[in-house]
């Protein structure tokens, strides 16, 4: 059974020869290390295929967000030493200093509910790239991919400000509900020109909660996001369909996100991502109430475990995901979110030296 075959029957809950596997990212500081190769020298796409073919991992994220938007303009030195950009979006950052991991935001473009009206998304022509390295791994290895979108919460925040975002939901909630719907149509576009390039699964990317729950009102998710967001999902389906396709939609939400994931099954979603053990994201528990109704990817934990576990604490995490889940098919094993630089070479190889080795029941 190839690659592309496990992540399908795994999602149909079928059977497989072992559970499927998958990462949307591996941080390239971490691949080189597993590697044995220098940094500089690390090439973006051979050199991760062979981390992917040398730990035999089914599912390969295409990254279609942190590296998306062009620089538009460097506008300094911070103090730190580290570059200040101006990107595609109009977002003022600084550069970070740790792989992919987020960089720290100093200016958002839209600072007023009236910006709202007057503010451009930048031509969705920026994304042509990431469909032809969609296209690249499709036609070259036999991974299944998946691509990233955004839904009509996570990168708002940052076109905002994160205050803003949170103050407008309820001072000016019918400029920011403009707002989703237009970028929700927008991302919708983007999922059009990666389904003709080949893409085989669409990750809907939009953060809903922190540890203990949910960062918003559950009123406001449901009257003001999920409309949106159940729109953008059947646009996707919609167009694949008249391209004799079936893409599946997966979500991803870090955090407690208990309390909406039947609203979320509702608006359309086949899977679940990352389902964060320390967040209170009980696998065993979503497994019982929603397991043969979406799959579940994730939950092997990236803040305690993988980088500071020993190999041993690693691989009775991956049997206990395996233990709760992995019955009746719909599991993708996989991280938390994703292997940080932090996390050592021993502990990603006993990941899936242990998921080798699982006896399935």
């Amino acid at each position: 059974m190839n690659h592309r075959d496990r992540v399908t029957q795994s999602i149909y809950h079928g059977k497989t020869d072992r559970i499927a596997t998958g990462e949307w990212a591996i941080d390239k500081i971490l691949m080189s290390k597993i590697l044995n190769k220098n940094l500089k020298e690390f090439d973006k796409y051979h050199d991760t295929i062979k981390v992917y073919e040398l730990l035999n991992i089914d599912l390969k994220g295409v990254d279609c967000t942190f590296e998306s938007s062009p620089v538009k303009e460097c506008l300094g030195i911070s103090k730190a030493g580290r570059r200040i950009i101006k990107d595609g979006w109009g977002e003022i950052f600084e550069e970070s200093e740790f792989g992919t991991l987020n960089a720290g935001l100093i200016e958002s473009p839209i600072k007023s509910p009236a910006d709202i009206y007057l503010y451009r998304f930048p031509p969705i022509s920026i994304y042509e790239r990431n469909a032809e390295e969609i296209e690249k791994w499709v036609q070259e290895t036999d991974f299944y991919i998946g691509a990233l979108v955004w839904g009509g919460r996570g990168m708002l925040t940052s076109l905002l400000g994160y205050e803003n975002y949170m103050t407008w939901s309820l001072t000016n909630c019918s400029e920011l509900e403009c707002l989703i719907q237009e970028f929700t149509q927008y991302n919708s576009e983007i999922a059009k020109m990666y389904i003709d390039a080949g893409v085989q699964l669409i990750l809907l990317e939009d953060d809903l909660a922190g540890n203990k729950g949910l960062l918003m009102s559950p009123n406001f998710y449901r009257t003001s996001l999920f409309p949106h967001l159940k729109a953008e999902i059947e646009v996707i389906k919609k167009y694949a369909r008249s391209k004799g396709k079936e893409i599946p939609v997966f979500f991803h939400s870090d955090g407690n996100i208990n309390q909406v994931i039947q609203d979320l099954i509702d608006i359309g979603i086949d899977g679940l991502h990352p389902l964060e053990p320390a967040a209170g994201m009980d696998i065993a528990s979503v497994k019982l109430q929603y397991g043969n109704k979406i799959t579940l990817m994730g939950n092997i934990d990236t803040r305690f475990i993988l980088p500071m576990g020993t190999p041993v604490d690693v691989e009775n995490e991956v049997k206990r995901v395996l233990d709760a889940a992995s019955s009746e098919g719909g599991l993708i094993l996989s991280s938390a979110n994703m292997f940080t630089a932090d996390v050592p070479v021993k502990n990603v190889f006993t990941v899936y030296e242990t998921v080798k080795n699982y006896i399935t029941g």
